[in-house]
């Protein structure tokens, strides 16, 4: 009875504010990420040559193109519209930033003295990685206090959220 009413709720449930939430987390860290880049464009690094230097535009809009290709993947993956439904993807989300800040640091922003605007990557995805952290402590508060039915029949056994991801 009890894992019946459950189902029922979620059935008729609407998005919980998270999923609104995760468009918007994810969306400023692109603008954190964007602006960053372009900011760090004019910094030429510690060795280079004293003088004016030229704005690098073509290597800070690769930086912009690499940017916003994660948070193509980042949307793509977290489908924010449904996203708490699952916490995996989320965890597989956030496995994903972290593999990709452990090869930019390793393969292309891991040296020292480098233009600014290399260093632009590495932070959008600490910054994204810190957004997908706050995005699943939302979403497990979520789980606990806006569906306490389903809560509790998932405590008790029953597999109602087994059709969630």
């Amino acid at each position: 009875m009890a894992s019946n009413r459950a189902a029922n709720y979620l059935a008729s449930a609407r998005h919980p504010p998270s999923a609104g939430v995760a468009v918007v987390l994810i969306s400023a860290a692109w603008f954190f990420g964007a602006a960053n880049a372009i900011r760090l464009g004019f910094d030429p690094g510690y060795w280079a040559a004293a003088g004016p230097h030229p704005y690098p535009f073509a290597p800070t809009a690769l930086v912009l193109l690499v940017i916003s290709a994660e948070t193509g993947i980042l949307f793509a993956l977290v489908r924010p519209a449904s996203f708490y439904r699952s916490w995996l993807r989320l965890l597989a989300v956030a496995t994903f930033v972290a593999s990709a800040l452990w090869l930019d640091l390793r393969l292309y922003s891991g040296g020292h003295d480098l233009a600014g605007y290399i260093y632009a990557n590495s932070a959008f995805l600490l910054v994204a990685l810190l957004v997908l952290s706050l995005a699943f402590a939302m979403q497990m508060l979520e789980a606990g206090h806006s569906y306490p039915e389903a809560a509790q029949a998932s405590r008790s056994g029953n597999s109602v959220l087994s059709n969630w991801r």
